[in-house]
């Protein structure tokens, strides 16, 4: 049987620890621990870039973010032309996989 108040507690100790009174509060974090949090985030997939013919291999990006900036294409086009399969400004296409 579950102890009674506990969510209370759970939250009243969440709050207490958030903002200015976290132990982690304010600590700048380096470009490579940002770098290395992207890329081993759960949801991250690679993507490859060719050349219109789905064959011709450009370049591969460690996520949809970086393959945008790279790119110059936004980030939401460029994942409704991944989910479509669709080619990107009509000369680029996108996969999350190496066709074989």
């Amino acid at each position: 049987m579950p102890l009674q108040g506990s969510g209370k507690n759970k939250a009243k100790l969440s709050a207490a620890l958030k903002g200015p009174l976290s132990p982690c509060f304010g600590l700048p974090r380096s470009s490579e621990t940002i770098n290395l949090m992207r890329i081993n985030h759960p949801h991250t997939k690679a993507v490859f870039q060719y050349t219109a013919d789905r064959i011709t291999f450009v370049a591969k990006f460690d996520s949809i973010r970086q393959a945008a900036e790279l790119t110059g294409v936004s980030r939401g086009y460029l994942t409704r032309c991944l989910n479509k399969g669709e080619l990107v400004h009509g000369k680029w296409f996108f996969s999350y996989t190496v066709p074989a």
